[in-house]
């Protein structure tokens, strides 16, 4: 079965639940009067009603905060299925109709029996908070989907330097990288990071960065190296004749030779 998204078990999502759910019951009761309720809500008596209300209102906010915080505690770490959390759900109803039953049931003096009160407030209650149920699962399922999206997003734009053996070494914003270097079996990548200038050591090779550099956006521009051109401030000659490629980050020039020149400054 299918699991649901991580946003259903934040606690802010819990918070969702304990001041929606309470407030709407509320609302809809004063606002509307369910036929068939009005009699159960005045448990025999005139002039109840709205206070019963508001008492089942505070059962319910009680249920559910305790079993929200639960849900959070409980959840937060596992993986969580679809039907498990309509079960957690409908485990709240259940818990909420026998406390609201109880309450009816002492209101009355016993003129209404308790599993009679049980099951007329499982009714009542299922009926109305179906509504905020299904809307804030709606509400985190588009959050989830959209917090996924981003999360895809910002995977697919940092660069992701693996070694040899394909394993995970650095993830870094592209636009941080200045350039890299290669050094025997190794390739240096210099970064920035803050206002600080960074370097990591990653055990490959040139060839095999390739892909990454062209999906980033860095150009070769000798054979030991790729650069950035967006930290580029100028290309200039030594008094050798030699291409150097000046950083705006850093003091060292990098070398540039004649047969990447035209494609490096046609970036600039």
């Amino acid at each position: 079965m299918n699991e649901i998204c991580g946003t259903f078990k934040s606690m802010k999502a819990q918070v969702l639940h304990f001041v929606t759910l309470p407030l709407f019951f509320l609302f809809f009761i004063v606002l509307y009067g369910p036929a068939g309720d009005e009699e159960l809500l005045r448990t025999g008596r005139e002039g109840l009603y709205y206070f019963n209300a508001t008492m089942m209102s505070c059962i319910i906010l009680g249920v559910i905060t305790g079993m929200r915080i639960g849900f959070h505690f409980i959840w937060r770490g596992r993986p969580l299925a679809l039907g498990w959390y309509i079960g957690w759900c409908a485990g709240e109803l259940i818990l909420m109709a026998l406390f609201c039953g109880l309450y009816i049931c002492l209101m009355s003096r016993g003129g209404i029996p308790y599993f009679f009160a049980v099951g007329r407030c499982f009714s009542m209650i299922s009926l109305v908070l179906i509504y905020p149920y299904s809307l804030l699962c709606l509400l985190l399922m588009v959050l989830g989907m959209n917090r996924d999206a981003k999360q895809a997003e910002e995977a697919n734009t940092l660069a992701r330097f693996q070694d040899e053996n394909g394993r995970l070494r650095l993830v870094i914003s592209p636009g941080a990288i200045l350039y890299l270097a290669s050094e025997e079996n190794y390739v240096r990548i210099h970064y920035t990071e803050g206002e600080k200038n960074k370097e990591y050591l990653l055990r490959t090779s040139m060839k095999a960065l390739e892909p990454l550099c062209a999906k980033h956006g860095l150009v070769r521009c000798q054979r030991s190296y790729y650069v950035n051109p967006k930290h580029i401030k100028v290309l200039r000659k030594d008094k050798e004749g030699l291409i150097l490629a000046e950083l705006d980050s850093t003091d060292r020039a990098i070398p540039v030779s004649r047969r990447h020149y035209e494609e490096l400054s046609s970036k600039l």
